[in-house]
């Protein structure tokens, strides 16, 4: 899924899967887009391939809702990011770039696993917020 145009907010519901080495299952770097929700399935190749990605822009409010499955790398290398991370999501690796950040986790109870393998807020001052969480980080490398 590549998003053109002046789209500011995407709402992602489907089941997108991608065998590619190369590029990205859902490509959001059009310089536009400041909300990405994920309800769906979005899956790459494998944790080590691109997932969602951008690198334009002045940042983004990344949402993986309750029921929302991402396999592979989240990279939003630009601008101030907020990734909220649900209850009953499931993700890998997300990356922010320069910027100030946040991570978010929302509603997490200790029978949530899989919600991340690891967070990495780049360069800035970034922040870790637990909302209505409780949550047991059993890799100290994750965050």
């Amino acid at each position: 899924l590549i998003v053109q145009g002046t789209t500011g907010r995407v709402e992602q519901s489907g089941n997108l899967i991608s065998k590619s080495l190369t590029s990205p299952v859902v490509d959001i770097n059009n310089g536009y887009v400041t909300s990405f929700v994920n309800s769906g399935s979005i899956h790459a190749d494998s944790a080590a391939q691109q997932a969602v990605v951008t690198n334009t822009g002045t940042g983004l409010a990344f949402t993986n809702q309750t029921g929302g499955s991402i396999i592979g790398q989240v990279n939003l290398l630009t601008g101030n990011n907020t990734v909220t991370l649900m209850q009953g999501s499931e993700g890998t690796d997300f990356t922010t770039g320069s910027g100030d950040d946040a991570f978010i986790l929302k509603g997490l109870t200790l029978a949530d696993t899989g919600v991340f393998t690891s967070l990495n807020g780049g360069t800035g001052s970034d922040t870790l917020t637990l909302d209505s969480s409780l949550y047991t980080l059993s890799d100290v490398n994750a965050i």
